[in-house]
């Protein structure tokens, strides 16, 4: 049965989902450092009553924890952003699918071999999905750079990941939002800074989608750490949905129609992520 965390969990795959296609039509072709300060400078002041809290913790880390946050934040938006100028985002986020493996690893969370086989369940159920009477427009010909920050983007958020249930022991969710947004915010000002704070490369569509991304990554935040909290397993296996939503997006968007494959492929991906989270808890209580 899911409750307020797997519903919380959920929150926080639509707004990853989303964001791929948001950041795709917003910053194509644009300045990356400066679409990432409009973008964490939102975030920032959205959440601005309780950077006086976050900063007063900080002094509960060592100062190589929160320098390598510091650096993380600043690499996995900086990859994300530049991959995405180079491909789809339908195809950044199928591959991007690969990504809870990694998390459960760098997490450390323990599935029996019925929980393992639920997430490659997942997993194919997921590319099934995704290739099943859907092409992606364009965009055949992707560069090396584009898949190495594909790949460091994705070590990265499982890196993040752990990070993310470390802190939760000094911060609540909404401060690890918080400082989620604050840092990133610190980590683009200076590549902005060094290069000549320049505002070529980016025009008010741009600045319109860097804010809207601004606003709505919070969410995204809040809702991950709080599912990491409560629901470890279920809050990683989940991000299989991501192809479903972001695609789902895609059919609204473009009036593109999904199969009944894909209508097959979306219930077993569901169903296979519940059964991995079922069968962490029961190897958990074991």
């Amino acid at each position: 049965m899911f409750g307020l965390s797997q519903c919380l969990a959920i929150v926080a795959v639509a707004v990853w989902a989303i964001l791929p296609i948001l950041i795709k039509h917003s910053a194509f072709d644009s300045n990356i450092a400066l679409f990432l300060v409009v973008r964490f400078t939102l975030s920032t002041l959205l959440l601005a009553s309780i950077m006086s809290s976050i900063v007063r913790k900080l002094a509960a880390l060592r100062p190589i924890e929160w320098l390598a946050f510091l650096l993380l934040n600043g690499v996995i938006y900086f990859l994300q952003t530049l991959a995405l100028q180079a491909m789809p985002a339908t195809l950044y986020i199928v591959v991007f699918s690969l990504t809870p493996i990694l998390c459960l690893v760098t997490l450390r969370i323990r599935l029996n071999v019925w929980g393992w086989l639920c997430v490659g369940i997942t997993l194919l159920s997921c590319i099934w999905f995704a290739q099943s009477g859907h092409k992606t427009g364009g965009g055949s010909n992707l560069s090396w750079m584009a898949m190495l920050a594909m790949l460091g983007g994705m070590v990265s958020w499982a890196l993040y990941s752990a990070f993310i249930i470390r802190f939760q022991t000094t911060f609540s969710d909404i401060e690890i939002a918080g400082l989620s947004s604050l840092f990133g915010l610190m980590a683009a000002f200076p590549v902005w800074a060094l290069a000549g704070f320049s505002t070529a490369g980016i025009s008010l569509p741009s600045l319109g989608g860097a804010a809207l991304v601004g606003l709505i990554v919070p969410i995204g935040y809040y809702t991950y750490s709080f599912a990491l909290r409560k629901t470890p397993v279920f809050a990683v296996t989940s991000q299989y949905f991501e192809p479903i939503l972001a695609l789902g997006v895609a059919v609204a968007l473009t009036a593109e129609t999904i199969t009944a494959q894909q209508a097959v492929a979306a219930l077993i991906c569901i169903s296979a992520a519940a059964l991995a989270e079922r069968a962490g808890k029961q190897h958990a209580a074991g």
